[in-house]
């Protein structure tokens, strides 16, 4: 299995095996598939022994694979902000009138 298609089945989380359909992240997953391809390229040229050059293969993708989960959750949590958000009230004499009594 090639480096590339590693990178693809580690992206691929979905219970079906299909990348996110999200263009963020198809968008997210390129980017991520180029830095690995770029890092790839340079160990070629260091021209490291083979086992070496596995190992550090692998050191790059679990770092592309580390980089990625992080940035789904970011852009979770600030999708979850922005949809709380959108739910307050935006000017103070609004969410004062709407606000209950308070008891006294």
């Amino acid at each position: 299995m090639s480096t590339h298609e590693r990178t693809a089945s580690v992206f691929s989380q979905d219970p079906d095996g299909e990348p996110p359909s999200s263009p963020v992240a198809d968008g997210m997953i390129d980017k991520a598939l180029d830095v690995q391809r770029e890092w790839t390229n340079l160990i070629t040229l260091w021209r490291l022994a083979p086992k070496k050059e596995e190992e550090a293969a692998n050191i790059v993708q679990k770092m592309m694979k580390l980089f990625f989960e992080q940035q789904v959750m970011m852009m979770h949590l600030m999708g979850r902000l922005a949809e709380r958000e959108a739910g307050r009230d935006k000017y103070y004499s609004t969410a004062d009138k709407t606000a209950p009594e308070r008891a006294e």
